[in-house]
């Protein structure tokens, strides 16, 4: 029974009790139409209630900013039902663009009512389980309210930037030809040496300046084999990643980093496993190709930051997520605490390249733009952001130092461009 036919009850024992207290049959009369209402509600609501519920969810858009569309149809298999509500709410993190959460309509026995609304949402995992219904008569004195199942799940992937060839040199390869260089010669590019010419030799290697230089003797050039290598990406979803920004949190840069390294090392044959230390922690063994890539985006799209999460699971990494000499690489914007683990890995033989979205940058960028005065105008704040930079350059400069490659990244820089010049200017030095 609602509130509303509650309230009409509670008139019509007043009316009547007020009409037999007083012997007044006018008091008697007035109860009448409330008792006539309150019967056709009682006479009117609906009996045994049959219906069921479907849910079609589509994502349309470009990654990072889609659309979703719902549509909820309610079928009723029994006897006509004067007044349906039908609500949801709209999940978290999307807002409503277009259509309606909620309608009031009679449903006739047979028939069906719909749902139907577009959502806007950003990166993100989002479930429904049922939708709302409330059954009643035509003037809603007696209801019925219960949940219907109608599941159905939309992810919406992170957005990912293209990028060109990743000029890493991992120290352990597969023999699968690839993109990577495999520090031995065979099918290459780019140029190992010069041997003596053996029978079988493609003619088209003869080197022609020894060859003039010693006559009688043929010299063969030797290039350096390209294959593939396994690559384990491991986001840091700690709450100090989570730094709030203008338009984009400093987490969901480092998450669309993940997404582009992903995609562009899957693109030249390489297998990629993903570990994600967050709210939950996410495993994902190295796989190759496209189911491998719609995996990842899968994962990350539901990963969130907790405030529990710590890069202590790195102590136990196991061998069948990352095999020994797998090239990791973390995304995170670094902790004081940080040393020991990257020590870690690097006494256990993994090569670990850091691609670091600065948060010292990032946070002082923010706060130049919304603060009043804004940072480093003041003479302490300026000192607090110098020791911020400071220790951070440090930290850095203690990780090069374990042979850990360091990619300093402020994130209003493009990352295609960051990773490039600083990959390059490593191998350049380890050249000399």
């Amino acid at each position: 029974m609602s509130t509303k036919s509650l309230f009409i009850v509670l008139i019509l024992y007043s009316l009547v009790l007020s009409a037999l207290l007083s012997r007044s049959g006018n008091l008697l009369l007035l109860s009448l139409p409330f008792l006539a209402y309150l019967a056709v509600g009682v006479l009117r609501s609906p009996g045994p209630i049959r219906v069921s519920a479907r849910r079609a969810v589509n994502v349309s858009g470009p990654d990072g900013a889609a659309e979703i569309h719902v549509q909820v149809i309610l079928s009723n298999q029994g006897e006509a039902i004067p007044a349906v509500f039908l609500s949801e709410p709209v999940p978290p993190g999307t807002r409503l663009a277009s259509g309606v959460v909620e309608k009031r309509v009679g449903l006739p026995a047979g028939e069906a009512v719909e749902l139907d609304y577009t959502l806007r949402s950003n990166r993100g995992s989002y479930t429904w389980e049922a939708v709302h219904v409330c059954a009643s008569d035509p003037f809603e004195l007696v209801t019925r309210e219960w949940d219907i199942p109608a599941q159905a799940e939309a992810r919406v992937a992170p957005s990912r930037v293209r990028l060109r060839h990743i000029p890493l040199r991992p120290r352990s390869t597969h023999l699968s030809t690839g993109s990577l260089p495999a520090r031995r010669s065979g099918s290459g590019t780019e140029f190992w040496g010069v041997r003596e010419y053996h029978p079988g030799d493609s003619l088209r290697r003869l080197n022609a300046r020894l060859r003039a230089r010693h006559p009688g003797r043929l010299f063969t050039n030797e290039f350096e084999r390209e294959e593939i290598v396994t690559v384990g990406l491991i986001l840091d979803g700690r709450a100090l990643a989570d730094v709030a920004g203008r338009e984009i949190p400093l987490f969901e840069h480092a998450v669309r980093a993940a997404a582009s390294l992903a995609e562009a090392f899957l693109r030249e044959g390489n297998r990629v496993g993903l570990l994600v230390c967050g709210e939950s922690l996410i495993r994902l063994t190295p796989g190759y190709g496209k189911a491998q890539l719609h995996s990842i985006l899968c994962a990350l799209a539901r990963v969130r930051t907790g405030a529990g999460a710590s890069l202590e699971s790195l102590k136990y990494l196991p061998v069948r997520l990352f095999p020994s000499h797998s090239q990791l690489i973390m995304i995170s914007p670094l902790a004081p605490g940080d040393l020991p683990v990257y020590t870690r890995l690097r006494a256990e033989g993994y090569p670990v390249l850091l691609l670091s979205p600065d948060p010292v940058a990032y946070a002082t960028a923010y706060a130049v733009a919304s603060a009043v005065p804004p940072i480093g105008k003041d003479r302490v704040s300026a000192l607090a952001v110098r020791a911020a930079r400071l220790e951070r350059r440090l930290q850095l400069r203690q990780l090069a130092r374990l042979g850990v490659q360091v990619v300093d990244w402020p994130v209003d820089r493009p990352l295609d461009e960051r990773l490039r010049a600083a990959l390059m200017g490593i191998t350049a030095r380890m050249g000399r």
